[in-house]
């Protein structure tokens, strides 16, 4: 329901209860995956007129991270930023050498085999082939949404979740594919409990809207906010994109706010 509240507590509980990593890897994936899937089709009965019975709730910026240090001590994270940064999992790694050749290959075709964040997914490597699939096939298909418009839901959906690090990632490509840094910044500005919208085009306002209400738990998307899209002429196509841009990161969101933590590199202090 608020992914910014887990803790490393609650996985020490869960190691505690007699989890293994991989365990705690596949529930942080089921989650994740759930709360993606409960969007998608949300946003999918809304493209075919039905609207949500869920009571009406104000889709506004989420809290985030608060403290100065991470868990091992590094300077945390306390405002949005499209600086890049670095990530600290809550639980071990594997160490790439515990792969074997053909685990290895994997992750090297995906990128994979430098980051703690995709060697510790990989603890449960299939799921996280599927995920990396799905990452890849919602944001990089060609037409439907411009791929800035794209980004921009992902760190939408960022603000509303408060993972900050998300929020850097794709506010940072939001930025340089649409070539308006100040409305990027503009959004990763707005504080906790404010309308994400403000000050902000009618296209992208639209998009950010839906977005930000598509994100939130239960979604609260409605038939007006479709037809302000419908307005701005997004076809089906581009309006299935924005979905789904959307709905993934209610599970990316998830596995980077309940397994870890980001921060701020030492070469970037100062």
């Amino acid at each position: 329901v608020e992914p910014v509240a887990a803790a490393p507590a609650h996985i020490a509980a869960l190691r505690d209860a007699g989890w293994s990593e991989r365990g705690v890897v596949t529930l942080a994936q089921l989650v994740g995956f759930i709360s993606f899937q409960s969007r998608l089709l949300a946003g999918l009965r809304l493209l075919q007129g039905e609207e949500s019975s869920s009571p009406a709730h104000a889709a506004v910026a989420g809290r985030w991270h608060t403290a100065a240090q991470t868990l091992s001590g590094q300077t945390a994270l306390t405002a949005f930023t499209q600086a890049e940064l670095g990530w600290e999992p809550w639980l071990a790694a594997k160490p790439l050498e515990a792969f074997n050749a053909e685990e290895q290959a994997l992750l090297a075709r995906f990128g994979h085999s430098d980051s703690d964040y995709f060697r510790l997914l990989a603890r449960n490597q299939p799921v996280l082939e599927q995920r990396t699939l799905t990452d890849k096939g919602i944001f990089y298909t060609a037409g439907g949404l411009p791929r800035a418009e794209r980004e921009l839901a992902a760190t939408v959906a960022s603000k509303i979740n408060g993972c900050i690090y998300c929020a850097s990632v794709h506010a940072r490509k939001a930025s340089q594919l649409s070539k308006d840094n100040d409305a990027v910044q503009k959004l990763l500005n707005v504080a906790p409990g404010a309308v994400l919208s403000h000050g902000q085009s009618p296209r992208w306002a639209a998009e950010i809207d839906f977005a930000a209400s598509l994100s939130v738990t239960p979604p609260a998307t409605n038939l007006k906010q479709l037809q302000a899209l419908l307005d701005q002429q997004l076809d089906t196509l581009a309006l299935l994109d924005l979905i789904q841009s959307t709905a993934f990161f209610a599970w990316a969101n998830r596995l980077m706010l309940t397994l870890g933590e980001p921060f701020l590199p030492s070469d970037a202090q100062g």
